[in-house]
């Protein structure tokens, strides 16, 4: 504070004036301005305090007081608001501090994810200044995500390195809203790192044996049928993620041997369904060509899946599913009453593939080759071509139109679909050699939500 022969000027914050010693009639004007908080370490009490930092300048008029207090004031503006933290930062201190302040809002998925990559971040960060952190070195974090160690036995690759990407931006983010606690951090650290070169995906393919081994792993070790049905939609009938997350139980033709697809679900924001048209399909189109719609062939082993996966739904909805109730629903989603995400299936398939390996191992097999969900819609097609069935029938069951059947006038523009999938449904008939049981008594364990549950009988479908 400026002593007491100084007068605070009115309607002028931060300025005083008094009158000159030579010149009465004229005033000196005195500026005291702001320069930010010290935060320093208190050792007595063991905690950070905060000191604010002032200054002061005499000026011969009020005009040029006000002047410089305005270039102060625009200054400011650009900077952090703490000069200087004295005080060590921890990574994993102030990691835990952002994780414990989102955990209470982030969805229980949402949270599982971020953990595993927050213990990946801990693991390799660990003692290190978040201030000190560059763009090298979150790079050469994002190499040391690619390798396996002790504790990380898997390596990861680009697109989990990508979210990590997206994960650490926002812990930079939120740590810049407190300047006063972190000090100068900026997100530009995180955004300035290559995650590194994307390699070109190269699609691999399952042989009929090794889909007939994977399904038959499924039918004897998943008790949650949908993870079978995954299996059977994807590889047996060529069906799109999409495709099988709006497949409906109404378009089930079972005395046709078909299965009528004629949407997609997808979902691209957090607790919005969106239900759109196939894929590159016109929804005003008036043929069911047009709109992408096709049928397709319901091999007997596929039919017998999807009828254990009714009776389970049957068991744990607690009614018979309706004509608009969907094929693929998970166990949490039907004990629970909402309707599961379609981002989730591909996770599910990743998750089965790592268990059912794990079995092999232990069984002294080799282990499958790891797949995309979407490479089983190219096992199948692939199948099929190999053993010389028609391409046009092949692309007119997996909702193809192939650039060469185009250029052709006969398949342009005088060959129709009549939807006669006899030899695929032949092909896979002949090739499907697998052993599906319906047990006599419930194998399904009871949820919580119902209780005292009979035992559904083998003939209820």
């Amino acid at each position: 504070m400026p002593s007491k022969d100084w007068v605070k000027c009115e309607g002028e914050k931060g300025i005083y004036k008094r009158k000159k010693k030579d010149e009465p009639n004229k005033y000196d004007y005195l500026l005291v301005y702001h320069l930010g908080y010290t935060e320093e370490f208190d050792e007595k009490t063991g905690k950070n305090r905060r000191k604010e930092n002032q200054s002061q300048k005499v000026f011969p008029s009020l005009k040029e007081a006000k002047a410089f207090q305005g270039s102060i004031q625009k200054e400011r503006g650009k900077v952090q608001r703490t000069v200087n933290v004295s005080r060590r930062l921890y990574f994993y201190e102030c990691y835990q501090e952002f994780f414990d302040a989102h955990t209470t809002v982030w969805t229980r998925q949402n949270a599982e994810r971020n953990s595993s990559y927050g213990k990946r971040l801990v693991a390799y960060f660990t003692n290190k200044d978040p201030r000190k952190i560059t763009s090298l070195d979150v790079m050469d974090f994002f190499e040391w995500c690619r390798q396996p160690h002790e504790k990380f036995p898997q390596p990861l690759g680009n697109k989990t390195i990508q979210k990590i990407q997206g994960y650490m931006s926002q812990i930079w983010r939120w740590w810049k809203l407190d300047s006063n606690r972190y000090g100068e951090i900026s997100p530009q650290v995180i955004r300035d790192a290559d995650h590194g070169k994307i390699k070109k995906f190269v699609a691999s393919t399952w042989k009929v044996e090794e889909m007939i081994e994977a399904l038959d792993y499924a039918l004897k070790n998943e008790t949650d049928y949908s993870r079978i049905c995954l299996l059977g939609l994807a590889g047996l009938a060529s069906l799109r993620r999409g495709e099988i997350a709006g497949l409906q139980w109404g378009d089930v033709l079972w005395d046709k041997s078909l299965l009528d697809v004629q949407r997609q679900r997808t979902q691209r924001n957090h607790g919005f369904e969106i239900f759109d048209w196939l894929k590159k399909g016109d929804p005003d189109g008036v043929t069911r060509a047009e709109r992408k719609q096709r049928y397709v062939a319901m091999p007997e082993k596929l039919a017998e899946i999807l009828r254990l996966v009714y009776r389970q739904q049957t068991y744990y909805m607690g009614r018979k599913p309706t004509a608009t109730d969907f094929v693929y629903h998970v166990k949490p989603a039907m004990v629970n009453g909402y309707l599961d995400n379609p981002r989730q299936i591909d996770s599910a398939f990743e998750q089965l593939q790592v268990r059912m390996n794990k079995v092999r191992m232990k069984q002294s097999k080799a282990p499958l080759p790891r797949l995309r969900l979407h490479d089983l819609r190219h096992s199948n097609i692939s199948a099929l071509l190999n053993d010389g069935i028609s391409i046009v029938l092949v692309a007119a069951n997996s909702g193809h139109v192939f650039p060469e059947l185009q250029r052709i006038t006969t398949t342009k523009v005088y060959w129709h679909d009549n939807d006669d999938r006899e030899a695929i449904l032949n092909y896979w008939n002949e090739k499907l050699v697998l052993e599906i049981k319906t047990p006599d008594q419930d194998i399904f364990k009871p949820p919580n939500t119902i209780t005292n549950r009979p035992n559904l009988r083998s003939d209820e479908m």
